[in-house]
């Protein structure tokens, strides 16, 4: 568990529990805040008496009233006191960076040969900040000749801060240059990764250029590691409806569609079924556009439609392998439909995405690319859709949120939850899919009673219920922490 800490980037609002100087001199570690049993994880090298406990907690409800600690002894001790250090150390302050810069006299661009330290130091700022306000996506752009930053929390995008245009061709070409991708092409989309070193831990990032007008548009998508993805419990709050895709991974028997937008965390939820194989000696391959998690032991290819090389010729070197288990990023034409329920009717268990909203639009999808009704009922397993909403935050009451609230800032809300629909077809299904009509078919599957537990127990408030229930008819849902 502690090893697992060491590696991952630690939580800011838990770090502030703690003052520094206390921190290093006890030898302790506040590394995450769990939202959901209000507790605040803290890693010590020698278990606190009485009196050091009370102290730590006076200094937490000065920070978040009402909360928990919990300790955990770390038998490595020097790698503690390692972590201390790079948790504390201080870092640029990306407003006060672009506040200098703003200052600056300079009006003509800064040229590629000359020292890009000022662009290096605030880029630095800037992944360091995006990671603290657990921002999926930088947006980074010319706006009326000034370069403007959006960052992306919890699918919300907003403007986090401005650098004079003196510095784009610096920063543009930086930034290319990390991602290893040319720098003297700004005419066509180009597409790259670099890892950032950021509290001495290696974050993935992706980029993204897309030419626009004269300039160029760059994004930057924060990737999460292979430890950022949630476990069962954290995934599904409710437990029949865990226990229930539990079982289904755990058959390895034909399909399981994960379905959903873009953007509804079907992704999370497709590796977390992936990595239920994982250690269990099974040959894995996943074919992804692009791989967004490295999975340790797992052969992940990355389809390339460029080259010739898409989904559908991907399953089929795939099965030549003869794997225990594949995932297939998207079923997007009629080949790769085709050879995903041979792959299924031939033994091979299947984690499948689908771009659709519901189980009855999952079937008219595959139906559309050729699949037939024999085909569906012998190998569709389980249906999983899902979307994301706005989780309410753990400062809201009776009275609102507190407008001083570390984790949301007033808005209510912290993170978000994946609204699932777990849906095992049955006979009663199929019979009805030639039978009924689509939205006949649909009024059958609703039921608000769960949106309604979920308001009930405030995981949710009454404008997302609504707007669930407008939107996607109040289908039976279930919820998962996830942030996308």
């Amino acid at each position: 568990m502690s090893q697992r800490v060491f590696q991952s980037v630690p939580d800011t609002y838990a770090l502030r529990c703690i003052p520094e100087a206390l921190a290093r001199e006890q030898g302790w570690l506040a590394y995450r805040c769990h939202q959901r049993t209000r507790t605040v994880h803290v890693l010590t090298a020698t278990p606190p008496g009485a009196i050091l406990r009370q102290t730590a907690l006076r200094l937490l409800h000065g920070q978040y009233p009402g909360w928990a600690m919990a300790w955990q002894v770390c038998a490595d001790k020097d790698a503690l006191i390692k972590a201390i250090q790079y948790a504390y150390r201080s870092s640029y302050d990306v407003d006060e960076i672009s506040k200098q810069y703003a200052c600056s006299e300079a009006s003509t661009p800064i040229r590629l040969e000359e020292d890009q330290r000022p662009v290096a130091v605030w880029l630095d700022a800037l992944l360091n900040d995006a990671v603290h306000r657990r921002a999926s996506d930088i947006h980074i752009m010319l706006v009326e000749q000034v370069i403007t930053v959006y960052l992306r929390v919890d699918g919300c995008s907003s403007l986090r801060t401005q650098l004079p245009v003196q510095f784009w061709q610096a920063l543009v070409a930086r930034i290319k240059n990390m991602a290893k991708l040319d720098v003297t092409e700004h005419r066509l989309p180009q597409d790259g990764r670099f890892d950032a070193i950021i509290r001495a831990q290696e974050q993935p990032i992706r980029v993204a250029v897309l030419p626009q007008g004269e300039s160029e548009k760059i994004t930057l998508r924060l990737l999460a590691s292979v430890d950022d993805i949630p476990n069962w419990k954290d995934l599904i709050v409710l437990p029949d409806q865990r226990r229930q895709l539990v079982r289904a991974v755990a058959a390895k028997q034909g399909v399981i569609v994960v379905a959903g937008s873009t953007g509804s965390g079907k992704t999370t939820t497709a590796y977390r079924c992936f990595l239920s194989w994982l250690n269990q000696g099974l040959q894995l391959i996943s074919l992804e556009d692009p791989i967004e998690v490295t999975l340790p032991g797992v052969c992940q290819s990355a389809v390339n439609s460029a080259l010739g090389y898409g989904f559908a010729e991907g399953l089929r070197a795939a099965l030549r392998h003869d794997p225990d288990g594949l995932m297939v990023g998207e079923v997007r034409d009629q080949e790769t439909c085709s050879l995903l329920v041979r792959a299924a009717l031939t033994g091979h268990p299947v984690i499948a995405s689908v771009h659709a909203q519901d189980a009855v639009s999952v079937f008219h999808r595959l139906i559309g690319l050729g699949a037939t009704l024999d085909d569906l009922k012998a190998t569709i397993s389980l249906i999983v859709t899902q979307r994301l909403a706005k989780k309410t935050c753990c400062c809201v009451s009776a009275k609102g949120a507190a407008l001083e609230c570390e984790f949301c800032g007033g808005t209510g809300y912290y993170e978000r939850v994946a609204v699932m629909q777990l849906f095992k077809p049955d006979a009663k299904f199929y019979n009805s899919l030639s039978d009924w009509s689509t939205e006949q078919i649909r009024l059958q599957l609703q039921d608000k009673k769960t949106l309604t537990a979920l308001l009930n127990q405030r995981v949710i408030d009454a404008s997302e219920h609504h707007r669930l229930s407008e939107k996607y008819g109040g289908k039976d849902a279930e919820v998962s922490n996830q942030g996308g």
